[in-house]
């Protein structure tokens, strides 16, 4: 989710772009959003949820979603690197974000995995 921006995006990987999600329940998100602010009340940049489908990785693997949650940390730690790198604030959050992807309308497929905020340095 975007500061100023009503609504959540997802990044589209083919088109290297974001794309709004039109599904999403405004009242909820906003909802959970206000949970997070609550969390890092002093947090000014852009919500960033890692989530995954837990079903797809099962299929594959013995305990896949355990899988996808070391995938996302990994992640989150190289997102924080280059958010330092670039001169931004980041702030991973500790909680992986379920009532967001409820917000979201996602399929029950989708696990959430984690939450960060990045934007603006603290001061």
């Amino acid at each position: 989710m975007l500061p100023g921006e009503p609504g959540a995006f997802v990044y589209d990987a083919l088109h290297h772009s974001l794309c709004r999600l039109d599904e999403a329940d405004p009242v909820e998100l906003a909802d959970a959003c206000a949970e997070i602010q609550a969390i890092v009340p002093d947090a000014r940049g852009a919500l960033v949820l890692l989530a995954g489908y837990g079903a797809r990785t099962d299929s594959a693997y013995v305990h896949g979603k355990s899988l996808l949650w070391r995938d996302a940390g990994c992640l989150l730690a190289v997102l924080q690197l280059v958010a330092v790198w670039l001169g931004l604030g980041v702030c991973p959050i500790g909680a992986l974000g379920g009532r967001v992807v409820g917000a979201l309308r996602a399929t029950s497929e989708v696990v959430p995995a984690g939450l960060l905020v990045v934007g603006e340095p603290g001061g």
